[in-house]
């Protein structure tokens, strides 16, 4: 575990990926686990205390569940959080295809505001890629990586921690701690993808998002 607690410190951005073993796959599953425990004490007390509620999805059935949570969020969200920290041509592909499946998605269901707020990241990815080209922005990612890192791991665990609802500012205040277990996970998945690639950190998610559907309320 010495490599991803150092990568911590100093992320560094790599341009070709390395097979990840397994072994070391499911030591890194278990050092999430034994981490995020403690916190999830914590979080409880927080959430009790003052009377919070996690805004979860309400689901058909457990299999409609499992398909979701377990199989497309993480492919979606690896996608949008850590795709782009290795802006290759494939993943500016899926990053354009995931954001554009997202606003017809938000028409069909009619949430305007979501569609709205998508549009906007799509609109700009795309002036990006047409004014700078997409060298030009991977290159730019590189150079300043750590900071395109630690905000992927940022933006990751604090929009979990706004699903949760009561006193908005008791919400804001504990943010970070709300946000906890993906703020760790996010970490990892950012080191994995890095390191070993998409696939790998999707694989990773997936494992996790298992564990939660057979095991806790996601």
């Amino acid at each position: 575990m010495d490599n991803i607690i150092e990568y911590l410190s100093k992320p560094i951005y790599h341009s070709d990926n390395a097979q990840l073993k397994w072994p070391y796959f499911v030591a890194l599953f278990f050092f999430y686990l034994a981490i995020n425990l403690p916190l999830g004490f914590f979080m409880m007390f927080v959430v009790k205390a003052f009377h919070l509620h996690h805004d979860a999805l309400k689901f058909s059935s457990f299999w409609s569940k499992a398909l979701i949570v377990a199989l497309l969020a993480p492919v979606y969200e690896e996608i949008i959080f850590r795709s782009w920290l290795k802006l290759k041509k494939i993943n500016v592909i899926l990053i354009l295809v995931t954001l554009s499946v997202f606003v017809v998605m938000g028409l069909f269901h009619s949430k305007f505001t979501f569609v709205s707020i998508v549009f906007v990241f799509l609109l700009g990815f795309s002036v990006l890629l047409l004014t700078l080209g997409r060298r030009r922005m991977e290159n730019f990612v590189a150079a300043k990586f750590k900071y395109f890192f630690y905000a992927s791991v940022l933006i990751f665990g604090l929009v979990h921690a706004m699903n949760f609802t009561g006193n908005p500012w008791v919400i804001l205040a504990f943010a970070p701690l709300l946000g906890s277990p993906q703020l760790i996970l996010g970490y990892i998945l950012g080191y994995i993808r890095v390191q070993n690639g998409l696939v790998y950190s999707m694989l990773f998610h997936m494992s996790v998002n298992a564990l939660s559907v057979l095991f806790f309320i996601h």
